[in-house]
């Protein structure tokens, strides 16, 4: 490609400071100048760009910073590496990255914060919208803190109050808006998404979500997410039931996915949800603390859960793991092939509440090593292990190869609770047993 006259100069300038410096053991930050096409990059010396040198981003100084930046994304390569310094960065239109490559990396107090909390984006667009978009592939987020800033849109639930619906999401992978229409598109089939050492603040909305799309390759890992509930100290959410606030971490479809080192607080809906056409995920030593929010896992192909610290906080109801079937067209999609173990769940023992639910969970589904507690009343199940009808078809399902061993249960009303119907469907035939629950440590 060739480089046009400003850029000849520039590369000369960068040459003869590189060459100045390289005695004095010092780095310089390089931006690149308004006159230079952000698309002409060549090479990996003009591939990192300080996105404060480009116009109408300013951190700071109270102004919408959306606009410039989705214009600055629009006009990067592949390949590009836009460097936000430490600032607030202020959001008041969806941002979204269509360019296939882009990497968007902050560092500590690099803060995208929602400017605009009057402006409710669900009922604007007509979906899942969020502060950041990704509609293709090879992205990564890295050291951004991502503000919903719920707390300034009048809306709370301290002292019970329940807010109204979500007005906007963090992170969504797969939907983004439609310039110039009030609803969003929708990319099918990502691959290669990394979401790294982040955090997502004071949401009410999902915080990061692979929505109504699949994604290969896709990684969640080392990230904070702080819900309104834990950011802003609300006293009680007085019981509300699951659906009241976003998911934490979502996942509607993929493969070779990994979920693993993040901290989670005060989780709302489900803290980590996996939903049907998911295969070979990994789900690992997260630390999570809800309020109502589980690990969902619905239709998983080959996946392991494992060394989880899952804690209830405020008396709040609610499974640790739950462990069911997807319906897709009315047709059930199974769990096939899952490990789940050494996880730690605390729950509140209320009764209706359950360490791990069973609630048509597939076949070769394997629960072993995990630790179960609970911390007020002990009432609850430690494991229920059922079935599920699919009510368009009017059948049972429950699945087959179901072991649950080795688990230590403490201080449950009901350790282990079945409730299998007479009438089981099952999709396969039936092996030599439907479920395995000996050797588990059973302690009042």
């Amino acid at each position: 490609m060739k480089l046009c006259f400003t850029h000849y100069y520039l590369r000369a300038a960068i040459v003869f400071f590189s060459i100045f410096f390289s005695g004095c053991n010092k780095s310089i930050e390089i931006g690149i100048p308004v006159s230079i096409s952000v698309s002409a990059q060549t090479d990996a010396e003009f591939s990192r760009i300080n996105a404060t040198f480009y116009p109408g981003i300013i951190p700071d100084d109270d102004k919408d910073d959306s606009r410039a930046i989705q214009a600055l994304i629009n006009n990067s390569a592949y390949g590009t590496v836009i460097f936000f310094p430490a600032g607030k960065y202020l959001i008041d239109t969806p941002v979204s990255i269509l360019t296939k490559g882009i990497t968007i990396k902050g560092q500590a107090n690099t803060i995208f914060q929602f400017g605009n909390p009057t402006l409710d984006w669900y009922s604007s667009w007509y979906y899942n919208v969020g502060m950041i978009n990704i509609g293709a592939d090879s992205i990564t987020l890295d050291s951004l803190i991502v503000d919903q800033n719920f707390r300034s849109s009048g809306r709370n639930s301290s002292g019970g109050a329940e807010p109204a619906s979500p007005m906007i999401a963090g992170i969504i992978i797969g939907s983004y808006p439609d310039t110039g229409s009030s609803h969003s598109k929708i990319s099918k089939r990502l691959q290669y998404i990394s979401v790294t050492n982040s955090s997502v603040i004071d949401y009410y909305g999902d915080a990061i979500t692979v929505f109504n799309a699949s994604v290969t390759n896709y990684i969640v890992s080392g990230n904070k997410l702080i819900s309104a509930y834990a950011y802003e100290g609300w006293d009680t959410l007085n019981h509300l039931p699951l659906g009241h606030g976003g998911q934490s971490i979502s996942i509607s479809g993929g493969s070779n996915i990994t979920v693993t080192n993040n901290f989670i607080y005060g989780a709302l809906d489900d803290a980590i949800a996996t939903h049907a056409s998911t295969s070979n995920i990994s789900i690992t030593k997260n630390i999570i603390t809800t309020t109502g929010g589980r690990i969902l896992l619905a239709g998983i192909q080959t996946g392991t859960v494992s060394y989880n610290n899952i804690k209830y906080l405020n008396n709040q109801r609610g499974d640790g793991i739950w462990i069911t079937f997807a319906a897709s067209g009315g047709h059930p999609v199974m769990n096939d092939s899952l490990i789940v173990s050494n996880n730690n769940i605390t729950i509140n023992g209320f009764s209706g509440n359950h360490g791990i639910r069973l609630y048509g969970p597939g076949t070769k589904i394997h629960v072993f090593n995990n630790i179960l507690k609970t911390i007020s009343d002990n009432k609850a199940d430690g494991f229920e292990i059922t079935n599920q009808i699919v009510s368009l078809l009017s059948l049972n399902y429950f699945g087959n190869e179901i072991y649950v061993n080795a688990n230590r249960i403490l201080n449950y009303g009901t350790r282990i609770n079945y409730h299998l119907t007479a009438s089981i469907y099952q999709l396969a035939p039936v092996q030599t047993f439907l479920v395995d629950t000996t050797g588990n440590m059973l302690k009042p």
